[in-house]
């Protein structure tokens, strides 16, 4: 008992130490901003190697101001604020915190006109290609950012190494791979190269086939 007794004494004389260091807040969410507010990632830190990390981002971007839907853009370092744990997100006024795909239905939810001078079958057609886009290239873009061990070491991992301190920096980024390699395998039964970027070269002849020589999808606008 008196081991015991000491054991605990230098446990507590050690946890006396912590914290280390205090920091402030990296993010202090609005509850209900005045504008809504789309969260980004940090543009400036991104090299041309890195630029596939804001795809989604710069979708996002292009939705909202195509629909004129108000908002303002902010950068961010911290993607796991996030419901989704991946930016972009957007944060409404009624303190909605939305990501992915709820991003473009709160879009036409807002803004009714937003698309409407799409025929019944353009809209069929979008909603085809767009799973398709998501379900083919957004996981083979997954797999090229995440699996392969060179894109995740000199392109991911910066951006979720960026203002975390060590030892941070460090563990962070590879938790982070560590849960977009189980998504991957939620989706597929096992990670096979050559299919993914089969995969990818269909979906990208359907987009090219689609396209053709028109300025836009579907549409005139």
């Amino acid at each position: 008992m008196e081991h015991l007794a000491t054991v605990r004494q230098k446990w507590g004389l050690f946890m006396e130490h912590f914290p280390l260091e205090r920091r402030a807040a990296v993010w202090s969410p609005a509850s209900h901003p005045e504008v809504a507010i789309l969260f980004i990632f940090r543009r400036e830190h991104a090299s041309k190697s890195q630029t596939s990390q804001e795809v989604l981002s710069v979708q996002a971007q292009a939705i909202l101001a195509f629909a004129e839907y108000p908002h303002i853009v902010q950068e961010c370092s911290q993607p796991d604020q996030s419901p989704s744990g991946h930016l972009p997100y957007l944060l409404t006024t009624c303190g909605k915190a939305l990501a992915g795909r709820e991003i473009l239905d709160e879009v036409l939810n807002t803004t009714p006109a937003f698309g409407s001078h799409l025929s019944k079958t353009d809209r069929a057609d979008a909603l085809a290609f767009t799973s398709l886009g998501e379900s083919k290239l957004h996981y083979g873009l997954i797999y090229d950012l995440w699996y392969n061990p060179i894109n995740s070491e000199k392109v991911a991992f910066p951006k979720y190494a960026f203002e975390n301190p060590w030892p941070l920096n460090h563990i962070l980024p590879r938790l982070k791979r560590w849960e977009q390699l189980d998504w991957m395998l939620t989706q597929r039964v096992s990670i096979n190269k050559d299919e993914i970027l089969a995969d990818v070269k269909t979906a990208l002849a359907a987009f090219s086939t689609q396209l053709d020589q028109k300025q836009y999808l579907f549409g005139d606008k």
